[in-house]
């Protein structure tokens, strides 16, 4: 795949817009993160222009590993549009640096997309091979935030620090015990769920 990699210099940040409609699209991306774990990691994203869109003759969608996740505001198409098209007549995409965070509530998953892109990008010319970027799971899978594990830890060490001896060690060990139980039975149904 052609692409021409927009420069993160003087970058600002696009916030995309429209993610909820793809849900199982990014599930396919990060699977099923532990419920109210979230998943956080900067991916590679493509740009890709969406003339025959029936809401916005200037749509942009926002493509990770193939899947489109979400698309520019409306505001952020029009401004970026003309030079997206240039890219496009060049036989290319653009290719951005992106943020992904993902989290599994009651509700399923909710995700967000964050893009770097300078305000006053022009596209330069410049075109770039890669293939990896078209390749699914070509990309690392996002690292799961370690929250419940931290809490845990936190709680056992001010156990320890404020607490008298011998009561210290014998709540720290049952807190410890008590939630690493938790921590595997949620791990355990969540890998069930996702079988």
């Amino acid at each position: 795949m052609k692409v021409h990699p927009i420069p993160a210099e003087n970058a600002q940040q696009v916030d995309v817009v429209g993610e909820r409609f793809y849900r199982a699209a990014m599930e396919r991306i990060v699977g099923t993160p532990p419920l109210n774990m979230a998943v956080i990691q900067p991916t590679p994203v493509i740009l890709k222009r969406e003339p025959t869109n029936a809401h916005d003759p200037l749509a942009v969608a926002v493509v990770i590993q193939g899947e489109i996740v979400g698309h520019l505001s409306a505001d952020d198409a029009a401004h970026f549009a003309p030079e997206l098209d240039r890219v496009e007549a060049a036989g290319a995409v653009a290719l951005v640096q992106g943020t992904l965070w993902c989290k599994t509530t009651d509700e399923g998953l909710m995700s967000n997309v964050r893009l770097q892109i300078p305000r006053d990008w022009v596209f330069d010319g410049f075109i770039d091979d890669a293939e990896y970027v078209a390749t699914p799971g070509a990309t690392t899978k996002p690292k799961r935030f370690r929250g419940p594990w931290f809490i845990v830890l936190m709680v056992v060490v001010l156990e320890l620090i404020f607490l008298p001896y011998p009561v210290n060690v014998i709540l720290a060990l049952l807190t410890f015990s008590a939630g690493a139980f938790t921590l595997g039975i949620v791990k355990l149904r969540n890998q069930k769920r996702s079988e």
